[in-house]
């Protein structure tokens, strides 16, 4: 969370790239990103937090703002009123939009996700998107800020795995 606005910048940035190899923890970073933005702990000035995951095959389908609606009002299942709310807030007051799993995502076929990253849409959102590193050379000039996610040393990896099943016995020894 630190790393979103670190206090260097004058404004906070508004497009972040979160890069790591396959199963390091960006989904899980992107769930907590969320988590605490719902608790007030991160990006209080976004009044509308969207948690979309590429990997999901509607989102192909995901040309336009107005088609970006639609998913999320079909997913939610938003009544009306609800979907207005939704379409007012997107265009006109911050919006937060995390992209999990850009490289899952063909944007060669639709650049539309491409083009919300860089900012050629909806540009006063703060956009969060999550990539394994080889996918996403091409977007390093046009975000804010570049995160890359390590993860533990071996060892510290181990300590975790046992301390998180020490309730359960003989469970560690299953996993050497």
């Amino acid at each position: 969370a630190d790393q979103l606005d670190d206090g260097r910048c004058h404004e906070p940035p508004k497009r972040i790239l979160i890069e790591g190899a396959p199963g390091i923890g960006k989904t899980v970073l992107a769930k907590a990103i969320a988590y605490y933005w719902a608790t007030g702990e991160l990006l209080q000035d976004v009044k509308l937090l969207i948690l979309l995951f590429l990997r999901d095959p509607r989102l192909r389908e995901v040309r336009s703002v107005a088609n970006l609606i639609e998913y999320i009002t079909a997913v939610r299942g938003f009544c009306d009123a609800e979907i207005s709310t939704c379409i007012s807030q997107l265009l006109h007051t911050k919006v937060g939009i995390i992209l999990d799993g850009f490289d899952e995502y063909d944007s060669n076929s639709n650049p539309f996700f491409v083009d919300l990253i860089v900012g050629r849409i909806l540009f006063n959102a703060v956009v969060i998107c999550t990539s394994r590193p080889n996918v996403t050379l091409f977007l390093h000039d046009s975000v804010d800020r570049r995160i890359e996610i390590l993860g533990l040393p071996k060892e510290e990896q181990q300590e975790y795995i046992e301390s998180s099943l020490a309730n359960f016995p003989g469970k560690t020894d299953e996993l050497k």
